[in-house]
């Protein structure tokens, strides 16, 4: 039987039979044969280049095994076209080859690139909701089915993705959906688990906790092995949980005992720090123990902001279970907000904290998004003001937590530290510190000359960096036709070159620029045209600039001009982002 291709068998005998009398062939014995293999029959028959022979109660194809590869490809039917000729061009797959079809993604994975390579290595704490962990459909009250549909959700998947690509990872279970499922079903509880504040924990109720815990961290840790497990030899690791962190009692509050609900007393950073040595992903639930060896129930919101603290973490990441975001009301529209300062996330919770009443609607995991979102946010305040450099807030759909680590308009909202602390606007007691500050570069030609009385006049334009009181710092911003804006006289203390001021000076300008409506910022340099190219500036020709500033341009002077484009505040986290990596 070499040099013969057998179809399989069917059932389908009577068409068979039809077709093999139309090519002349004898009669057919009644043998088995499979409809798709009648289907490659009726091909094979149609081409009429094969010879065909039964035998044996099956029917083959001769093929010589000398003009055809191990892979059944003809070497002689193959043609090399050119790129560019017109074959190639009425091809419909020589698009998908050229780039006409999926050059979406290429744009996508080069864009994505530089956020790869900024969070290498990085830590990253993330919170996770028990109702969003599992793919599987899972119920909250150990039924076989989900009491209400909820979205098929990949959030595993793409925090495996996120470790693939260099991230330490820590994640924070947060159990109370499925343990409120579970109280449903006791008569002797009346109220269910709230996320928002601390209630008393007893025997019993720990006890549930604690089989649930159990649960979801051996659900969590297979879902993530078969990532781990495959993962190549440059990249081996696996998935660890343990007594990361020591827990401390509550106590009695008030007159209420509270139990076994506890607080966090301390992180064992260091050998959270070891794990990722390692790259194992560590797990941890919000069952502490104490030094005495009790157990308590800790809120997942403040451990996980209190492991990202001890770990100086460079991200805190909050996976919502209902979601939210922001608008910001203008005086003729509200637009969507993406990004907060530290103080300007701070004092909103306070005011939100004022008007809404955070109470749970009840066990079947609806809580209010809002209330959610406030908790989550108010957790990471003492975060921010320790060191942690941004907090995440994701909204629980598909893709959502890599869009917001590797694209640069996310997907959520983002909390960053303060990095323009000690920045304000310049006054008139500010006016000689000003002066002598800027000296220095007059004299050495750098920056045209301000005389006391010009600045003076336009006090009102500069900014100024501030430690201790001292102005180490200055810049100005003038704004002109064409949502246009210049940047000028941005100068630092020799003292304090090479700290980041000079960045957080000019990202402070850029956004006060954007809150004006300004799009086109430039600068005009003499000598230090690299700083602002370094920095995404581009040189364009000086009739690039507004009218207005081309009536005084010195032409004797003959200085660059330096322009860029900015596209709204995420724009300028990304950039923030990507240089501040350590």
């Amino acid at each position: 039987m070499s040099g013969l291709a057998c179809i399989t068998r069917s059932y389908c005998f009577s068409q068979l039979t039809h077709l093999w009398k139309n090519y002349g062939l004898k009669p057919l014995p009644r043998v088995p044969i499979s409809k798709g293999s009648l289907e490659q029959c009726i091909r094979f028959f149609q081409r009429g280049r094969e010879s065909w022979r039964y035998k044996n109660n099956c029917i083959f194809r001769y093929q010589s095994w000398h003009s055809m590869s191990t892979l059944g490809v003809t070497p002689e039917n193959i043609e090399i076209v050119d790129t560019y000729s017109e074959k190639s061009a009425k091809n419909g797959k020589f698009k998908q080859l050229s780039g006409g079809v999926g050059s979406s993604f290429v744009e996508l994975f080069r864009d994505s690139a530089q956020y790869i390579n900024a969070h290498r290595n990085s830590t990253m704490v993330i919170h996770i909701p028990s109702s969003l962990l599992l793919r599987e459909s899972k119920s909250y009250d150990g039924n076989d089915q989900l009491k209400q549909p909820r979205r098929d959700l990949t959030l595993v998947d793409d925090i495996a993705l996120a470790w693939t690509l260099g991230v330490n990872i820590v994640l924070i279970i947060d159990c109370k959906c499925h343990v409120n499922g579970r109280l449903e079903l006791l008569d002797s509880y009346q109220s269910s688990l709230p996320f928002n504040e601390t209630v008393p924990i007893n025997e019993e109720l720990l006890h549930i906790i604690k089989e649930v815990l159990g649960g979801l961290r051996f659900d969590l840790e297979r879902l993530l092995t078969k990532f781990t497990a495959s993962a190549n030899n440059g990249h081996k690791g696996g998935i660890v949980s343990g007594n990361y962190f020591t827990a401390k009692p509550v106590g009695i509050i008030e007159g209420q005992n509270f139990g076994f609900a506890g607080n966090l007393r301390s992180v064992d950073a260091e050998k959270i720090r070891s794990a990722h040595k390692t790259n194992d992903i560590v797990v941890i639930s919000p069952l502490g123990v104490s030094p005495s060896g009790e157990i308590f129930f800790v809120n997942s919101y403040d451990l996980a902001a209190g492991v990202a603290t001890a770990l100086v973490a460079k991200k805190v990441i909050f996976c919502l279970q209902e979601g939210a975001y922001l608008l910001y009301r203008t005086r003729h529209d509200r637009k969507l907000l993406q990004s907060l300062r530290y103080s300007d996330a701070k004092e909103l919770v306070n005011i939100y904290l004022k008007r809404i009443s955070m109470q749970q609607k009840g066990s079947d995991c609806s809580n209010d998004g809002v209330a959610e979102m406030v908790v989550a946010m108010q957790a990471t305040m003492p975060s921010l003001h320790a060191g942690v450099k941004r907090a995440h807030f994701v909204n629980p759909t598909n893709g959502s937590l890599l869009r917001e680590l590797y694209t640069r308009d996310g997907s959520g909202t983002l909390v960053s530290r303060d990095l323009y602390d000690g920045i304000r606007g310049a006054t008139a007691e500010d006016v000689i510190s000003i002066y002598e500050l800027i000296l220095p570069l007059v004299k050495q030609g750098i920056l045209i000359p301000r005389s006391i009385r010009k600045i003076e006049e336009s006090i009102h334009l500069y900014h100024v960096l501030t430690r201790d009181g001292n102005i180490v710092a200055c810049g100005q911003i003038q704004r002109f036709e064409g949502c246009a804006a210049e940047i000028s006289c941005l100068v630092v203390h020799p003292d304090y070159r090479k700290s980041g001021m000079g960045d957080a000076l000019l990202g402070y300008m850029k956004r006060l620029c954007v809150q004006t409506g300004a799009i086109f910022l430039f600068a005009l340099s003499t000598q230090t045209m690299q700083w602002f190219v370094e920095r995404g500036f581009s040189e364009v020709d000086f009739s690039r600039l507004p009218p207005s500033r081309i009536k005084v341009y010195d032409h004797a002077r003959k200085s660059k001009v330096y322009m860029m484009v900015i596209d709204g505040d995420r724009d300028l986290d990304a950039t923030e982002l990507l240089r501040d990596r350590n």
